[in-house]
């Protein structure tokens, strides 16, 4: 029926209600909007965003790991001992000429030293995949979409909303 009692017909094609002022909708149901603190909304819950250089896993952030394979260079077959003169290093029983600032020496072969905050895994440099937990806040059930736009102002039984 319509306001004035006479019968009601609908007029046009219906729409879906809409999340009254202050809802937003997700998944086809009304959740009150997430704050600028935990500013995205995913069903019942809002998340923090991940910090700089982290992907958003969902519910998780993460960095990727991060391999590369070092420098390094030729030294040569290496002189019996004793050591000394251009031969000055000992390592394995053997007398090397020294390496270049930033690279060590290992046997025949000198490797670049890894960057502060890499360990070093011999022949690579390597930093570990690094994951934390979002935070996050619950903001309550959803509910279904209840009001009908402006334009068409009148909720049918067939859940869709229709204009006068």
């Amino acid at each position: 029926m319509a306001a004035d009692n006479k019968p009601w017909v609908k007029k046009g094609t219906g729409v879906a209600p809409v999340c009254a002022a202050g809802r937003v909708m997700e998944a086809g149901l009304c959740y009150p909007a997430c704050g600028w603190q935990y500013p995205k909304g995913v069903g019942p819950v809002c998340w923090k965003e991940c910090r700089r250089g982290y992907k958003d896993d969902g519910a998780v952030c993460r960095k990727d790991a991060d391999i590369f394979a070092k420098d390094s260079y030729g030294r040569g077959v290496g002189k019996p001992m004793p050591c000394g003169g251009n031969y000055p290093e000992l390592d394995a029983a053997l007398c090397y000429t020294k390496c270049r600032d930033g690279y060590l020496g290992r046997g025949p072969v000198c490797w670049r030293y890894c960057p502060e905050g890499y360990k070093d895994d011999g022949a690579t440099c390597r930093k570990d995949v690094e994951i934390y937990k979002k935070e996050n806040i619950y903001r309550g059930m959803g509910i279904a979409p209840n009001r009908c736009p402006a334009d068409k102002p009148v909720l049918a039984d067939d859940l869709l909303c229709y204009p006068l």
